[in-house]
């Protein structure tokens, strides 16, 4: 039975998605989209009913079950063991805990939340006119697919001047700000759903558990509530104030917990890989010697690396900036974190061979012509 579950398991899109080796995006997306969003759901399906203490008038058949599933559905309120029951309905409501029953969904909301950035990258990055899904797929198998996919989309870029060149590069970068913006707003959200205004709530309860005392009378999660309910039996409505235990608070408790610790992980990620993005971006120098060093790796070119031959090194600059473009480097860049740097330097090498034996002879046909020019002058 055990192995059949685990089959089973296997075979769903979300596990399958784990070891798949076509990711069209980094490690720091997939840490948003598929690591957390699959946390969050796997707290999700995790649940509870109440227990509450019937008094012995109401202990008849069908009254047990009743009444739970009543105080269940309509909300218990929390008042300290020491404070005095708020005689008016209006002092109950405010300590009412309206919040636990939807505490499933709202986790599934979340996992949503943190899913969608992904939608938009994957459903906006094939209109630049590659795939990259099937692009890092095929790097598993052969870089020599690779090389005249690449340079069509570059070589595409070059020619109309850099209008395209940089599709991906932008819509990546949005994709980071959603991913970053997500990842701060989502756990304040929750704080407000659950009615604490501020921000750190689960500090104060990490705070109290690592001074060794349980949480039982936390108003965040208590386990010991209230339920007011009215019974009508023979045209005399009866009041009864029932206590009531939530064992879901005490679930409830730890995952938030384990969420606090796990947000802070996926912001501060989130935070630097954005500065990482942003330098990428703007550091022109970085470019250039991220370029250099993949086609120097093994030996392929060793003829660019030093300043010296300056019609070299205008060749790489005019192949790293006008032809490679921001894109370009994107997809490098994706092609080394998840298939291998040996085989993006083989792209880079192999492409940038090409370009420069083009770049070459349009020279040589240049002078050819100036040459022929001042000749006939």
């Amino acid at each position: 039975m055990a192995n059949k579950i685990i089959n089973i398991a296997t075979k769903l899109p979300f596990i399958q998605s784990i070891r798949a080796p076509d990711n069209d995006d980094f490690h720091n997306d997939r840490l948003n989209h598929r690591f957390t969003a699959g946390l969050l759901i796997c707290f999700a399906v995790i649940t509870s009913t109440t227990s509450c203490w019937i008094p012995a008038q109401l202990r008849r058949d069908g009254y047990t079950a009743y009444i739970e599933s009543y105080c269940w559905i309509s909300s218990t309120y929390y008042i300290h063991i020491n404070n005095t029951i708020p005689l008016t309905e209006d002092g109950r409501k405010q300590a009412l805990l309206g919040y636990y029953q939807w505490i499933p969904f709202i986790l599934l909301l979340i996992a949503f939340c943190f899913y969608l950035p992904r939608m938009l990258w994957r459903s906006m990055n094939t209109r630049s006119g590659m795939d990259i899904q099937s692009f890092i797929k095929d790097g598993h198998k052969s870089s020599k697919h690779l090389i005249p996919t690449l340079q069509r989309y570059c070589h595409f870029n070059y020619t109309n001047h850099g209008k395209y060149g940089n599709y991906l590069t932008i819509l990546y970068f949005i994709t980071k700000m959603f991913y970053l913006t997500n990842s701060i707003v989502q756990f304040v959200l929750l704080n407000i759903f659950l009615g604490y205004k501020k921000v750190m709530i689960d500090y104060s309860i990490l705070e109290t558990i690592l001074a060794g005392n349980p949480l039982k009378d936390s108003y965040f999660f208590p386990r010991v509530t209230l339920c007011d309910l009215k019974i009508r039996e023979i045209g005399i409505v009866h009041r009864y104030t029932i206590q009531c235990v939530l064992p879901v608070n005490m679930l409830n408790e730890k995952i938030f917990i384990i969420l606090w610790f796990w947000f802070v992980y996926v912001m501060l990620d989130n935070i630097i890989e954005f500065l990482i993005i942003i330098k990428q971006v703007i550091d022109k120098r970085g470019k250039l010697q991220y370029i250099k060093r993949l086609c120097n790796i093994n030996n392929g070119i060793t003829d660019i690396s030093s300043g010296n031959d300056e019609p070299e090194q205008r060749i790489i600059q005019k192949f790293t900036f006008n032809y490679l473009m921001g894109d370009g480097l994107f997809i490098i860049r994706l092609l080394s974190k998840n298939v291998s740097e040996m085989v993006a330097a083989d792209v880079v090498t192999n492409i940038f061979k090409s370009f420069r034996k083009k770049e070459k002879e349009d020279e040589q046909q240049r002078d050819t012509i100036h040459m022929e020019e001042l000749v006939e002058s």
